[in-house]
């Protein structure tokens, strides 16, 4: 299973940026970013969020790998995913005990998000069905 820091990592080399540019660009050190590669840390939510913007990506799909791929056909918005990274952002900040166990932490957040684009996924069919 692909962990946090390998997400980064190739997020990174897929833009083709160095450890140095990406930390310059979401205000971090360098060493700071390579503990996040090299699953030592876990960002915090405010770091989280900037390291998916600076990537072009969603704070979930740093944290668990998952995301839709067929938001838009499945008739999830922009505001669907946005609302979703916020609630990541926010739900992360209970995940920064390093007392647990970061496969442990994974886990619970592929959970976490199966659930939210399950109840997303209800809620648009329920509209369908008025």
């Amino acid at each position: 299973m692909e962990t946090i820091g390998e997400r980064i990592k190739k997020l990174r080399e897929r833009k083709d940026l160095t450890q140095k540019e990406l930390a310059k660009k979401v205000d971090i050190t360098g060493a700071t970013l390579s503990r996040y590669e090299n699953d030592l840390r876990v960002p915090r939510a405010q770091i989280l969020s900037r390291l998916s913007e600076a990537l072009d990506t969603t704070s979930d799909y740093i944290l668990t790998g998952y995301i839709p791929e067929d938001a838009s056909e499945q008739g999830f918005t922009k505001h669907d995913i946005s609302e979703y990274d916020a609630f990541i952002q926010t739900a992360s900040a209970f995940f920064m005990d390093d007392e647990v166990a970061e496969e442990d932490k994974e886990a619970l957040f592929r959970d976490i998000s199966e659930l939210f684009w399950r109840a997303k996924e209800k809620s648009q069919k329920d509209k369908l069905k008025r």
